[in-house]
């Protein structure tokens, strides 16, 4: 193990390591191996795709970084170290912020009870706070401050209260709000129900009182005019009087109680009123901050929408600069094929010419002689180990690949060359290999593939022989075959009757780079892969060999329906494209193949392997944009990192 500061976790025990592995993050955890997959193949294969949501990671990576640590790994040694420091840190800042800058760490170790209680109530300030104490123990104890057993009891026990009291103080805020809205609705309610009895009860004795005015006026009446019978009619007249002032007596009396309900009614308004007021005063205080936070967010899209203006000009321009260079570059290209077809003929009879006259100094050939300079293909010879052991499973293949496509210099993604290849081969379409050290590339999937070092076959510039071409395919020692520098010399529909023709050979192509592909039709793609190479890092000098494998015989090929889900996926995602049928087909094999089991692509993965190798150099930018248009408008089944793979 290399020499490195770790005085701070040489003084923990395996618990106490085992307590720092549990406070980390998974993701955290997994970065020392995703960076050197190669020294942890071993614990790679157990973890599975590497994802911290995984139950193969969380099931065995902290096991697996315990054991590295027991092992004194050098980068998880570390790790854990630099993690044991962060949490000292963590718990110096978090006792500072409770007690000052000025406090000093040692004086934890004399804490009381009442001391915990304030750093707990810090802590439950944050409303999904959570405390470990194990971890609270393991901080203290990267300080050398130990407390005793009783006093660890006594602080828990503090902790449960306070986290208890808080929960309940929410409880009774909740349970209060609740009954004084229910106690308002019943309080008007009754107030509302009171009032309709009162108003009855008015209009009641109203009528009453009308009707007995009336009476009292005929009775006034009936004494005006028996006025002379006053000694017989006197009897009447003072119990008509009697009775007028009960009725008057009864009226005052529900007069009163009128006023007394007119008072309530009154109190009881001017209640509502406050309550109505302090109601509004709420609401407007509460839609003040949101108005306030909202013209804050107004302001911050206004900033964000300039700087993406700035960025969309400076993006036109440089739009605009690169189409001038594509019409430069079209202008030289147009030229170049004007003048092809005559410096191609001018080199031919020249050296039609040389070996005419060298035929009439040796006086060994007829006139009627005129060798071809294209005849032949350059030929590099395969060869096969026959010794070789099958591959026990598809992991085993797995590590073979991805080894030698590192030591090739690929750099584009686990999974992603070899998955687009393999599938491609399964579904019969011939692999295309584009870019820098493209030959290397394709030796290192075959040998881990076929177990062979496969056949090499160079086609010179304007080599037009089908026939001669698919003969030298035939007579190959190697089942793999690669074919270099087919494309890019204008004489690629040479090819199509080799990739028509059923032969028991799998060919592999290569060119140079994109510019290469640039005028190859599009129906070219309905026999073959693109797998693009743009992102590679130096070439290992030191490791010029391939690991060979026999590992053919793990993928087997599926008897296509057209409605697996493959299928349905590549029908979606070029729904709105005119592409040619036969494409959109061989693209569903091809995503049904990489969505086998054995080889662990989601939907999701899939799309993005044959964004990346294919799609974003085959695809016009209206093509591509009305995919970016689906993926968008499906935000709840894709991803938005695939949109930014398209627009790359």
């Amino acid at each position: 193990m290399r020499n490195t500061n770790t005085d701070l976790i040489d003084e923990l025990t395996d618990d106490d390591i085992k307590i720092l592995i549990k406070s980390d993050d998974l993701g955290n955890l997994l970065e020392p191996i995703k960076r050197n997959t190669k020294h942890y193949a071993k614990y790679k294969a157990m973890l599975g795709n590497m994802d911290k949501k995984s139950i193969l990671v969380e099931k065995f990576l902290p096991k697996v970084v315990f054991e590295l640590y027991k092992k004194k790994d050098f980068n998880y040694y570390k790790y854990l170290n630099d993690l044991a420091c962060k949490k000292k840190y963590v718990f110096k800042s978090m006792i500072e912020e409770v007690f000052g800058n000025n406090f000093k760490i040692t004086e934890v170790e004399k804490f009381t009870l009442n001391d915990y209680s304030i750093v707990f109530k810090h802590i439950l300030k944050d409303k999904n706070s959570k405390l470990d104490f194990d971890l609270l123990y393991l901080q203290m104890k990267l300080f050398n401050i130990t407390i005793a057993d009783n006093l660890k009891n006594a602080i828990e026990m503090e902790w449960n209260r306070l986290s208890i009291l808080q929960e309940t103080k929410k409880e009774v805020a909740v349970t209060l709000a609740m009954e004084f809205e229910q106690k308002q609705e019943e309080v008007l309610e009754q107030f509302k129900r009171e009032k309709d009895v009162l108003k009855n009860r008015i209009n009641i004795l109203t009528t009453q009182c009308k009707e007995l005015q009336e009476e009292l006026h005929k009775k006034e009446n009936i004494i005006i005019s028996l006025n002379k019978q006053n000694d017989l009619d006197q009897t009447k007249i003072s119990l008509l009087e009697d009775n007028i002032q009960i009725k008057e007596n009864e009226k005052g009396l529900l007069n009163k109680k009128i006023l007394d309900k007119q008072e309530k009614l009154e109190q009881l308004e001017q209640v509502l009123k406050k309550k109505t007021e302090d109601f509004y005063n709420d609401i407007n205080k509460l839609w003040k901050q949101e108005n306030e936070q909202l013209v804050r967010d107004g302001k911050n899209l206004e900033n964000e929408i300039s700087i993406y203006r700035t960025q969309i000009e400076q993006l036109d321009s440089e739009i605009k600069t690169r189409e001038e260079k594509i019409i430069e570059w079209d202008k030289y290209v147009n030229t170049y094929v004007e003048h092809l077809e005559q410096k191609l003929l001018e080199k031919k009879l020249e050296s039609i010419l040389f070996h005419q006259s060298m035929i009439n100094d040796k006086d060994k050939l007829s006139e009627k002689y005129i060798p071809d300079v294209y005849d032949e293909v350059f030929v590099i010879e395969g060869s096969i180990d026959k010794e070789l052991e099958p591959c026990k499973d598809y992991y085993d293949y797995v590590q073979i690949v991805e080894t030698n496509l590192s030591n090739a210099g690929e750099k584009m993604g686990i999974g992603l060359v070899s998955d687009i290849f393999n599938a491609a081969i399964n579904t019969g379409l011939s692999p295309l290999i584009c870019g820098f050290n493209a030959r290397r590339i394709a030796l290192a999937l075959t040998a881990a593939r076929y177990g062979e070092k496969s056949e090499i076959i160079a086609i010179p510039v304007g080599f037009n022989k089908t026939k001669a071409l698919l003969e030298q395919i035939e007579q190959a020692q190697t089942h793999s075959v690669i074919i270099e520098d087919a494309f890019g010399t204008l004489n690629e529909k040479m090819l199509l009757p080799i990739l028509r023709c059923s032969i028991d050979k799998v060919l592999i192509f290569t060119a140079e780079n994109n510019v290469c592909l640039q005028y190859v039709p599009r129906y070219f793609y309905n026999y073959m892969q693109l797998i693009s190479i743009d992102r590679q890092e130096n070439i290992n000098i030191n490791i010029n060999v391939d690991i060979y494998a026999k590992a053919n015989h793990l993928f087997k090929s599926i008897q296509y329906t057209g409605i697996e889900n493959g299928h349905k996926l590549a029908r979606y995602i070029f729904g709105d494209i005119s592409l040619d049928n036969a494409y959109v087909m061989r693209r569903g094999n091809l995503f049904t193949e990489l969505e086998q089991a054995y080889m662990e692509n989601s939907e999701e993965d899939v799309l993005k392997k044959y964004f990346i190798a294919e799609a974003k150099w085959l695809l016009s930018e209206e093509e591509k944009e009305r995919i970016n248009n689906i993926i968008d408008n499906n935000t709840e089944r894709f991803s938005n990192k695939l949109v930014e793979l398209l627009r790359r």
